[in-house]
């Protein structure tokens, strides 16, 4: 036979009040996590082709690199020549 002494009452109480508890916090928390959930999820197809860009801008960058790198090798190669001339003209004048 199971009896009930007054030591257990307060406990069930207790663990009435506990449950009752969490369940009004789940009530309000639940319906926030699951906003947070929306917005981010938002947020995340509003960045979908983030990689897609940033790949296109880098090579676009890389090519741009590549460009100024032989433009510059242009620019000294005619500046050695301009040099090489000058100093023949020297010698020759």
């Amino acid at each position: 036979m199971v009896t009930t002494s007054d030591k257990e009452t307060p406990k069930i109480a207790e663990k009435v009040r506990f449950w009752e508890e969490q369940d009004r916090i789940n009530q309000e928390l639940i319906p926030r996590v699951i906003k947070q959930h929306k917005l981010f999820a938002a947020h995340i197809e509003g960045h979908e082709t983030a990689s897609v860009l940033i790949a296109a801008s880098e090579a676009h960058m890389n090519e741009s690199i590549r460009s100024a790198k032989r433009q510059s090798l242009l620019v000294s190669g005619a500046s050695l020549a301009i040099a090489l001339c000058s100093i023949i003209f020297a010698l020759v004048s």
